[in-house]
């Protein structure tokens, strides 16, 4: 059997989803760098998450089937990661970026639902789950900042 050498990663990005929104409520940053941080945190959860689950398809953990639903559901993600990234950017109407974090929120249970829960291998569905409830984490994180 085939060892799946990501799994480092989702247990790096779920300690640092869990650990990043502790880190900001000592921080006397403003609010837009702790929701910059955050989001550079999303990004990094989602493309460890993208990397992992590429390593899982190639050594046969995840189906073809599996992998094809994965990538529908991460191209949401990179999408409403976009907008996220605007709206943030460009924040000026928090509910404009409140919306695009809904949006966002909503891709990654997609991503989770739709994808990760339907993987058959339960070692890689539980290191790919860990990696999108990380970048789940990172959402949350914004979500508290911004609202």
């Amino acid at each position: 059997m085939k060892h799946f050498a990501p799994r480092r990663h989702a247990r790096a990005a779920l300690a640092l989803a869990l650990l990043a929104p502790l880190a900001f409520l000592g921080c006397e940053s403003s609010k837009y760098k702790k929701v910059a941080q955050a989001a550079a945190g999303f990004a990094l959860s989602v493309r460890a998450f993208q990397q992992a689950e590429i390593t899982a398809h190639a050594q046969g953990l995840v189906a073809d089937d599996e992998h094809a639903a994965i990538e529908r559901a991460l191209a949401d993600v990179a999408r409403a990661g976009l907008a996220l990234d605007d709206a943030i950017r460009t924040a000026q109407s928090k509910p404009g970026a409140t919306q695009e974090i809904d949006a966002a929120l909503a891709a990654v249970d997609r991503l989770l639902n739709e994808g990760v829960l339907h993987v058959k291998n339960p070692r890689a569905q539980q290191d790919l789950q860990a990696l999108v409830l990380a970048a789940r984490g990172f959402l949350a994180t914004i979500s508290a900042v911004l609202r």
